[in-house]
């Protein structure tokens, strides 16, 4: 195969109003056009490139904040949880504590109650044992060999009785007075005596003066049932 080598057209060849190419002509400023149109795109590049630069520079300013502030925000968190575990762990702990006290009071409360009602049980048994001891009758006084036999019956009803013992000491004393030929003890409750006198002549509240133990006050004189109201005597 054969080749063929091109061959320029000599300046006589051109054809008509064809210019001649210079060095200097006007290829030379189409050439300088084209640089400084190739000068303007690479400044337009390191624009773009320059801005480009700064817009990664900004995301990964902006990025950085973002870690930033999610590491902060993580540690809020992270103490804010942890304050919150000890609060409830302190209030647990208080209310524990005051649950126990509670209870310890509970307990000590239900032992004194055990305490009291075994000590009123044994107080009922011996109320029990006193009243069993407390004589139903005494031996009536003799009578007088020239009295009348003239018995009667009275209630007598004394208040304001302070002890047991008490009663006792005034049942001995009216037993002993002299129209009374038997006595009975009726009931002793709330500070009140009652008696049965059997009498040989009708009572005289005068007679209470005679018992040395304290005066008595006259509160109802009725036939059968005299109530009376018991002063001890008083403690210089």
């Amino acid at each position: 195969m054969s080749t063929t080598t091109p061959v320029s057209p000599t300046q006589t060849e051109r054809p008509a109003g064809a210019t001649a190419v210079s060095p200097n002509g006007d290829s030379a400023r189409e050439l300088a056009a084209e640089l400084a149109r190739l000068r303007e795109r690479f400044v337009a590049y390191e624009r773009l490139d320059q801005q480009l630069d700064e817009m990664v520079n900004g995301l990964t300013d902006l990025l950085r904040g973002a870690t930033e502030l999610r590491r902060r925000t993580n540690q809020d968190i992270a103490g804010a949880i942890a304050r919150c575990e000890a609060l409830i762990a302190t209030d647990r702990a208080h209310h524990r504590a005051v649950l126990a006290s509670l209870l310890a009071d509970l307990d000590a409360t239900q032992r004194r109650t055990t305490s009291i009602t075994t000590a009123i049980s044994e107080l009922k048994t011996q109320l029990a044992a006193i009243t069993d001891r407390l004589p139903t009758a005494l031996p009536s006084a003799p009578l007088a060999p020239d009295s009348p036999a003239t018995p009667t019956t009275l209630t007598l009803v004394i208040r304001d009785v302070p002890s047991v013992a008490t009663a006792l000491t005034l049942q001995r004393l009216i037993a002993g007075l002299d129209p009374v030929t038997a006595i009975q003890t009726r009931e002793f409750a709330g500070g009140e005596l009652t008696l049965h006198l059997d009498l040989s002549v009708p009572f005289v509240t005068a007679d209470l003066g005679l018992l040395p133990n304290g005066t008595f006050a006259v509160v109802d004189d009725e036939p059968h049932c005299l109530v009376i109201r018991y002063v001890p005597p008083t403690v210089t």
